[in-house]
């Protein structure tokens, strides 16, 4: 279960579970520049945000995120703790997917020499190691061996570092940036 907050510090259009249907001819139409669909925003971010809770594999989150507008739609980058935390009370407030995970554009470079180096965010961005859960990112085992290479938000709020060969919610954005090329190779 989600931790709870006393204070929601949000814009929420509607509670509940989020359509993660993509918009049809993909055509950005509100004033934020961003889908109708992405009605989520957060104090810490001039972006906006949609969630899922269906339980899919990454790789399908990652290409809906993509497909819901012709530029700058993707899984979510969490930039810093802020983001994280008004993220955490959104995600307190939706129908959780079947394990209470959602995934997150975080993801592990290639070739990476430790557990905790070569973490950036979809767009490139090199990762806030403040976000990580405690004992995280691990591999499963403490040991670098390229078994866990993206990352979700568990319910306690932070990330883990997994696999992505199991099925959870995500969460987009729209934020206007592309996705890195580097970052996307990792995505199964």
């Amino acid at each position: 279960m989600w931790r709870r907050s006393s204070a929601l510090c949000l814009v929420l259009a509607g509670c509940g579970r989020f359509a993660f249907a993509p918009v049809d001819d993909a055509v950005v139409t509100d004033s934020s520049g961003c889908p109708p669909t992405y009605d989520i925003s957060l104090p810490s971010s001039t972006s906006r945000y949609r969630v899922s809770s269906e339980d899919r594999l990454v790789s399908v989150h990652h290409e809906i995120c993509k497909a819901d507008s012709n530029t700058g739609t993707h899984l979510v980058a969490v930039n810093n703790l802020a983001e994280l935390d008004d993220l955490d009370l959104v995600l307190q407030r939706v129908a959780p997917p079947a394990m209470g995970r959602f995934y997150v554009g975080v993801v592990q470079q290639p070739g990476a020499s430790s557990l905790a180096t070569g973490w950036i965010d979809i767009t490139g961005l090199t990762l806030d190691p403040l976000l990580w859960n405690v004992g995280e990112p691990d591999d499963l085992d403490g040991t670098e061996n390229a078994l866990e290479q993206l990352a979700v938000i568990n319910p306690s709020g932070r990330l883990l570092d997994v696999s992505g060969t199991a099925s959870y919610g995500a969460v987009c954005e729209c934020d206007g940036l592309p996705v890195s090329a580097i970052a996307e190779q990792v995505i199964p």
